[in-house]
């Protein structure tokens, strides 16, 4: 699910209007295009959002499809790593950071 739709989801399970959502984080209207996906939230608005909502940024953000390869990259490494597949891991690892070099 992308960003936008996560945040809206979580929103509307609480029973919270944009404008309660938004207010004292940043306006409604920002928020109102963050969640039909058509603008991406600064780490802090995403921070005072995910506290408002009761959640961790790290949920959210892995509850969320972002096209950010270090978020795909962090994924793909925390899957390896809590199915306990350790040798791909490693080698998971070690080829991604000959690649970042």
């Amino acid at each position: 699910m992308e960003l936008g739709k996560t945040i809206k989801q979580l929103r509307t399970n609480l029973e919270l209007t944009q404008k309660q959502l938004a207010d004292g984080i940043c306006s409604q209207s920002l928020l109102s295009r963050v969640e039909q996906g058509l603008e991406i939230p600064s780490v802090l608005i995403i921070h005072n959002i995910c506290q408002k909502l009761g959640v961790t940024v790290d949920s959210l953000l892995f509850s969320s499809e972002l096209d950010s390869p270090f978020i795909q990259l962090k994924k793909e490494l925390q899957e390896l790593f809590f199915s306990h597949d350790f040798e791909t891991l490693y080698a998971s690892l070690h080829k991604k950071n000959t690649r970042l070099v």
